[in-house]
């Protein structure tokens, strides 16, 4: 299994910060490429998934999660990186999570197209002002 670390600035106001697992076949020396993970495209689901944040409490908290990509670069699995204790919280933050991300998919090192697995966190500190309004703050 290949392990990167990726810093992504998105043209959002969500900037993320993620990992990603690529599992991936040996392939011959002359035809390696750089196999990588999926890639963030954007995530446009802020909003949706801070009411259900707020909802459940979390919105003075950072929430790590987990998405599995498949080949085509749609998520379609969650694991919030946190244990709950009713099964309906994790099922209402993955909801968006699911829904409002897109990917280019994971790529093996002959450079096709494989599930991969993309690790990320958000702060909702980092996107809503004091007053709750959810504006991007100003540094």
């Amino acid at each position: 299994m290949r392990h990167s670390r990726i810093a992504l600035h998105t043209q959002l106001s969500t900037p993320l910060i993620g990992t990603c697992a690529v599992i991936a076949a040996a392939a011959p020396a002359a035809a390696q490429l750089a196999p990588h993970g999926p890639v963030l495209i954007e995530f446009d689901g802020i909003h949706q998934l801070a009411a259900e944040a707020s909802r459940v409490g979390m919105l003075s908290q950072v929430l790590t999660f987990t998405l599995t990509v498949d080949a085509a670069g749609n998520p379609t699995e969650c694991t919030i990186n946190r244990t709950f204790r009713r099964k309906y919280i994790e099922i209402a933050l993955c909801r968006p999570l699911l829904k409002h991300h897109s990917f280019q998919p994971a790529r093996d090192p002959d450079g096709n197209a494989i599930e991969g697995v993309y690790s990320g966190s958000i702060d909702f500190n980092m996107f809503y002002n004091q007053d709750g309004s959810s504006k991007a703050r100003e540094w």
